[in-house]
């Protein structure tokens, strides 16, 4: 992760920031989130079941990660979302591109009966290191959980 961070001075959220790497915060989530509470619990247990996220302990009975990233609503259709904004004012820009349809013959090839593929279960396909999840911290219902893949897509 550390080879990724680039040096942040600027504001955030009105707070000025002058620092080479980024500093430990824990931010709150978007009070929007609690009115979804029983569906994005739901979301967050399927995460950790597929071991997207990992449980780190309970709020005041262990520290936080390292950085907690707040929680907030897509409105157009409710889903939970994780604002990394803050980490992301750190982080080296990295430009890639997804795949166009013209690439679609690496995987369907001539004559082939049926093929798939499978956005969902791709979406969380990015293993963080161990070192790593720390960045990724978040706050649900009392407990301290972190983020063991990224979503991508």
């Amino acid at each position: 992760m550390e080879r990724f961070v680039v040096p942040f001075r600027g504001k955030f959220k009105g707070v000025f920031y002058d620092c080479p790497f980024p500093p430990c915060k824990a931010f709150p989530n978007n009070p929007c989130c609690k009115k979804y509470l029983l569906s994005f619990t739901e979301t967050l247990l399927q995460s950790i079941e597929a071991g997207a996220a990992l449980v780190w302990g309970q709020v005041g009975k262990v520290e936080p990660s390292y950085i907690v990233l707040p929680f907030t609503v897509e409105p157009s259709k409710p889903r939970l979302c994780q604002d990394a904004r803050f980490l992301n004012n750190s982080m080296r820009y990295q430009p890639f591109s997804l795949d166009k349809l013209v690439d679609v013959t690496r995987y369907a090839y001539k004559e082939s009966f049926l093929t798939k593929c499978d956005d969902k279960s791709g979406y969380v396909h990015i293993l963080l290191t161990e070192g790593s999840r720390k960045f990724f911290g978040m706050e649900w219902g009392g407990w301290w959980l972190v983020n063991a893949t990224l979503p991508f897509g």
